[in-house]
């Protein structure tokens, strides 16, 4: 069952990946899902500039499913109704584990809650291969100057003024500009401080926003998104 535990890895906790031969960390997949969901709403409600931006129905049908489908095998297992997903999907294997170790859940049973684990696995996989990527830079943006924003616990990806920390003291602290790709289209980048929020659309502005930014450890980001500087990197 190593496929199942690496699926519960990945679905609970953060993790390394390796995307176009770059290692990265991942949030856990069940999170990555729910902060996509989230966005998908906050773009809705026109709380941000992309106004008009419907939800993505396919990304909240996999988690209604994953959350149905879960509290459904915990009760098969006598278990509480999940509250928090993340620990009700990797309870729910290592209960199902404990129980057939002891002869109290037959082959078939676990092998049933195995392929589930797998198939949420592989349904959020699908859904973020369809997705644009999101790889953050960690240098300040050339237009506002700003490094940082500062991302609230109780609305995770809601902007927060960065000029006034005071106000959020347990925020988080995320990279100002990210970059948006996906396979066959062209990169995305956005500084997402409030007040600034600059694009570079294209392939022509986000190579020469790595040029402006000129760090050595944001080229690999580059690469992934399909930029390669060349001589254009101005890197002592």
């Amino acid at each position: 069952m190593i496929d199942t535990v690496r699926a519960v890895e990945r679905l609970t906790q953060t993790h390394i990946e390796v995307v176009d031969k770059h290692a990265s960390t991942w949030p856990p997949l069940l999170t990555w899902l729910d902060d996509a969901v989230r966005d998908k709403i906050r773009r809705r409600d026109g709380s941000s500039s992309d106004i008009g931006v419907s939800i993505d129905f396919g990304m909240l049908g996999i988690q209604d499913r994953i959350k149905r489908e879960c509290a459904k095998l915990r009760q098969s297992l006598y278990l509480p109704p999940p509250r928090d997903l993340l620990h009700a999907v990797s309870d729910l294997w290592l209960q199902a584990e404990s129980a057939h170790r002891k002869n109290e859940l037959t082959d078939e049973a676990r092998e049933h809650i195995s392929e589930s684990i797998i198939g949420w696995e592989q349904a959020i996989d699908a859904e973020r291969g369809a997705t644009p990527r999101k790889l953050e830079l960690t240098v300040p943006c050339p237009q506002c100057g700003n490094r940082w924003i500062l991302v609230a616990d109780t609305e995770q990806h809601a902007r927060i003024d960065v000029s006034h920390p005071e106000r959020n003291p347990d925020g988080i602290r995320k990279p100002a500009v990210v970059i948006e790709f996906a396979e066959g289209r062209a990169p995305v980048a956005e500084c997402r401080v409030a007040g600034c929020e600059t694009l570079w659309v294209g392939w022509a502005q986000v190579a020469a926003l790595g040029v402006a930014v000129n760090a050595r450890q944001d080229m690999a980001v580059l690469a992934a998104c399909g930029i390669d500087l060349g001589p254009l990197a101005r890197i002592e």
